[in-house]
């Protein structure tokens, strides 16, 4: 296939079903996809991080030291890889389900995470009467979610029964595994608040999950900031769900397109990430003030980092070549963070010079389709082609 598309262009790009544990022969053969160009993410593969709801559901995981080998290995290589869990599987409760995301991100599993709802598929085990009266499964019957297609008026619909309650989760605790599901992919996996969370959790101690929970309970107090109206609407769409409504949303201004709640929140969020991130400031000033370090000291700091989170952020407005001055070397810090590094933060006057793989000229549909669409399982929403020299100084080859 490589050398088919080395000879006539095509294939641009397909999705690969990997190995559920992967291991050095998953590995060259990623690596050809992806020097190729067609690679759209590696699986590296979990249902949940909790031994409970693994004996339950009959899965085992690769181990979380593997994990991380395996997310190093990629990462020098430029490969992206994602993994996916599921909401309510028999024996999760909120607080396993939560620390297992936690968990996932520690082992730096960053940018693609993605998070579903647990499907009852007909003739499967979960379906079975005296498994549903085990685990004391309640489920719904909704319209599938059939995300990234067009709106259709074909009077058959597809329907398919979700997990929305068992013995271990209550149905409230449900909804707070969904909201805190999206508030992590939204901010996290899709990358709008990923460097303040690393930042939080390297630099302060301040845990994934923490910065998280706090994150949605200041979304929660504060409804009429963006995150605050996102969360509204992801919250009714949730309420309207589990009464038999529909999962996913249709923006216009992004195209006839339904796409999933984190999806469509990251879109509206990023298109005003000047006032999103004015908001955030105030959140992130908060949190960090109550540590034991000077207010000053994290005031220095604190610009400086929401300036770079929101530079390196892909936006539909975004120019081809972007020049960003900071007084302290946050690149360098992420770098480490990523492999898993707290090393310090050094105060010493830097100049990025960010180059954009593509610029979409404020085209929201084609940003959308590009970036979110397609481009979430390969980690696009972030920039990665950053040149970085001391502030004043030029590269050797000026």
């Amino acid at each position: 296939m490589a050398e088919t598309k080395k000879t006539f262009g095509f294939p641009q790009q397909f999705r690969a079903a990997y190995a559920k544990n992967s291991n050095l022969r998953v590995f060259e053969i990623a690596k050809i996809l992806n020097d190729s160009g067609m690679n759209k993410g590696v699986t590296l593969s979990f249902q949940s991080m909790d031994d409970r709801t693994l004996e339950a559901i009959k899965r085992k995981n690769i181990k979380v030291h593997n994990l991380q080998e395996l997310v190093r290995l990629y990462r020098e290589e430029g490969i992206p890889t994602y993994s996916e869990i599921i909401m309510a599987l028999p024996g999760e409760t909120y607080d396993s389900f939560s620390d297992g995301i936690q968990q996932i991100l520690d082992a730096g599993q960053h940018d693609g995470l993605n998070i579903y709802v647990c499907i009852v598929i007909p003739n499967s085990e979960l379906a079975e009467p005296t498994y549903i009266a085990e685990h004391g499964i309640k489920s719904v019957r909704m319209p599938v979610l059939l995300q990234h297609s067009s709106p259709s008026e074909d009077p058959i619909v597809e329907y398919y029964d979700i997990v929305v309650e068992t013995n271990c989760l209550p149905q409230k605790d449900f909804k707070r595994i969904y909201l805190y599901s999206w508030m992590v992919q939204v901010g996290h996996c899709l990358g709008l608040t990923q460097y303040l969370a690393l930042y939080c959790r390297y630099r302060k101690n301040i845990s994934y999950k923490t910065f998280y929970e706090r994150l949605l309970e200041y979304a929660e107090q504060n409804p009429k900031i963006l995150l605050g109206e996102e969360l509204q609407v992801v919250s009714d769409v949730f309420n309207g769900a589990i009464q038999g409504g529909d999962w996913g949303l249709v923006l216009p201004r992004f195209g006839e397109i339904i796409w999933p709640t984190e999806e469509a929140s990251f879109l509206n969020l990023v298109c005003d990430k000047g006032r999103f991130y004015e908001e955030i400031s105030q959140f992130l000033s908060s949190l960090l003030s109550e540590g034991e370090e000077s207010n000053s000291t994290v005031e220095a700091e604190l610009g400086g980092l929401v300036t770079y989170q929101e530079k390196m952020i892909i936006d539909p407005h975004t120019q081809l070549v972007v020049d960003l001055e900071l007084e302290f070397d946050f690149h360098e810090f992420f770098d480490s963070a990523y492999k898993g590094k707290a090393n310090e933060l050094k105060e010493k006057p830097i100049r990025l010079t960010i180059t954009s793989d593509a610029t979409f000229q404020g085209d929201l549909e084609s940003y959308a389709r590009n970036i979110v669409w397609y481009g979430r399982k390969a980690n696009r929403s972030r920039h990665s082609d950053v040149n970085v020299r001391i502030s004043g100084v030029l590269p050797a080859s000026q």
